[in-house]
């Protein structure tokens, strides 16, 4: 097969040429494409935006002491907060530095994360069935991911839930996934 391709590309110079200027196209528009992807990231990296950070490592319940912090674009989280009301408080604990997201973030009527949980936000279809407080189940594919969660905020379709660390992890995945469900305890 090889030896014919050669034989015919070298009796048909035209297609010898043809093939090359094709190769060299195809190189050009990667090497365009790949600079291009180059240019977009670096002016992710060079264009700033100023959003909130906590000032001090806050415990759940905390009032929130924060300050303005710019960061470039391509670092800031998709729920990164640029204001926050005057009596918000902390969720869950929040480190020293950390920039502060929706979830971090309740007001003061909210719930609060215990000690030893962290707080994963979980789209619900029917988010009317919880509130503040309640005790909670947190199901995914047919299984158990959390079997002790607390309802700590309630915002449109989107429910605070605080698990326990170790659960953490694959409650978070579930919630990622879209396959996390809620089902209230009794």
């Amino acid at each position: 097969m090889g030896y014919a391709i050669r034989r015919f590309l070298s009796t048909h110079r035209w297609a010898y040429w043809l093939l090359v200027v094709s190769l060299a196209c195809v190189v050009g528009v990667s090497v365009r494409g790949a600079t291009t992807d180059a240019d977009h990231a670096r002016r992710a990296w060079r264009e700033t935006q100023v959003i909130l950070a906590a000032v001090r490592h806050h415990d759940a319940g905390e009032p929130i002491e924060y300050e303005e912090i710019e960061l470039p674009v391509a670092a800031v989280p998709a729920t990164a907060l640029r204001q926050v009301d005057a009596d918000a408080i902390a969720r869950q604990p929040i480190a020293a530095g950390e920039v502060l997201t929706a979830v971090d973030v309740a007001s003061e009527g909210a719930g609060v994360a215990a000690q030893g949980t962290l707080t994963i936000a979980i789209r619900s279809y029917e988010p009317t069935i919880t509130a503040v407080g309640d005790s909670v189940h947190v199901l995914a594919e047919g299984r158990s991911v959390s079997d002790s969660g607390v309802v700590v905020d309630v915002v449109d379709d989107v429910v605070h839930v605080a698990v326990p660390e170790t659960d953490a992890p694959a409650v978070a995945w579930a919630a990622s996934t879209g396959s996390a469900t809620i089902a209230v305890a009794p």
